[in-house]
């Protein structure tokens, strides 16, 4: 992982190429299926109140009925969630494999699947209300492109909601060297700070409207088990710090409550973003 002098975006150098894309993301791949636990499970309902909670900061943006695409929607249970919460809307999913499980329930769902990565989609201009993007940008190979796709295929006024790690959260003090759970290399390629997330959206013509820290549970898990791996533990790292350990989960999530109350960053940030009336 190297550091730009100037900005101080993040990003892995070298990196591997596109083509190498399922061996990055193989068939066993979490979230092409129900790594959290069949919908209904008390896992699968934690993680809809998660997302649904921060997805109604994007509602007042919206118009009532409106047009969501959700890149890297991996197991489909945010759109899931979205079909109950909008029953009319027109919803459409993007990811560059789908599971079949997760497939047919989309489909049960009236929801589109498109299947590739966004560099390659082809997605028509002006058809959307909101795209979400919860953690997917940091997985992306260009990143200007995957912006100006995504600007290109909004609504005039539409919305961009991006959730991704944050570099600047203050638990990667403890991993800095390099146990820190979200570098997740090779898959993650870019890590980027609040303000350098910023200065990216305003120069492809976005706003931003909101910008928040998120809990961030996950992280510390993953820090945790990296760190055990490298003291020579991996085994015992991945049965005490299960990413479903639902006592983890809540633990973490309390820590950075507090952290959050204190104003400091965690390692997770959400970014609302309209796509700008009038390009400069």
């Amino acid at each position: 992982v190297v550091e730009c002098s100037n900005c101080r975006h993040l990003y892995l150098n070298p990196r591997p190429e596109i083509g190498n894309i399922h061996k990055i993301y193989p068939e066993e791949y979490a979230t092409y299926e129900r790594h959290f636990g069949r919908e209904g499970s008390i896992l699968t309902r934690i993680k809809d109140f998660v997302l649904m909670s921060r997805f109604k900061r994007v509602t007042k943006y919206l118009p009532k009925q409106p047009s969501i695409l959700d890149i890297g929607c991996g197991d489909g249970a945010f759109l899931l969630a979205l079909r109950r919460y909008y029953p009319k809307a027109s919803l459409s999913g993007l990811d560059f494999k789908f599971g079949y499980g997760v497939k047919k329930d989309l489909e049960n769902a009236g929801i589109e699947i498109i299947e590739g990565t966004l560099e390659d989609a082809s997605l028509k201009s002006g058809s959307y209300d909101l795209i979400t993007a919860n953690q997917i940008i940091e997985h992306v190979w260009d990143v200007p492109l995957v912006l100006k796709t995504c600007n290109s295929a909004l609504t005039v006024g539409g919305i961009l909601s991006l959730e991704t790690p944050n570099p600047d959260g203050w638990d990667r003090n403890f991993f800095r060297k390099k146990c820190w759970g979200s570098y997740y290399m090779p898959r993650h390629l870019n890590l980027f700070s609040k303000k350098h997330l910023e200065t990216i959206l305003n120069h492809e013509n976005f706003d931003v409207k909101e910008t928040r820290s998120l809990l961030a549970p996950p992280c510390w898990i993953y820090s945790c088990q990296f760190l055990l791996h490298e003291k020579g533990m991996p085994r015992i790292s991945r049965v005490l710090f299960s990413d479903t350990n639902v006592f983890w989960l809540a633990f973490f999530a309390f820590v950075d409550t507090v952290a959050r109350f204190f104003q400091l960053e965690t390692s997770n940030q959400k970014i609302i973003a309209e796509k700008r009336r009038t390009n400069n």
